[in-house]
């Protein structure tokens, strides 16, 4: 295959799975939904918490994947 296929397909597989990842960790933060108060699209410190938590957390076992598979 051509090198800057292979390129593209890595690029937007990155792309794709750092989109999971941040869209995973939003749902499982997000607490207060109740959309027709005014304050309620501020997040919160602990879910801003909880949020950074969750992508470190992935970040650090996508990029530990390879290694634990040889």
């Amino acid at each position: 295959m051509n090198k800057s296929i292979e390129d593209k397909i890595n690029l937007e597989s990155h792309v794709w799975l750092l989109t999971g990842v941040f869209k995973t960790c939003k749902d499982r933060t997000i607490k207060n939904q109740n959309w027709s108060q005014p304050s309620s699209a501020q997040a919160s410190e602990e879910e801003l918490k909880q949020f950074g938590n969750c992508v470190r957390k992935s970040l650090k076992a996508v990029a530990l994947f390879p290694s634990t598979i040889q």
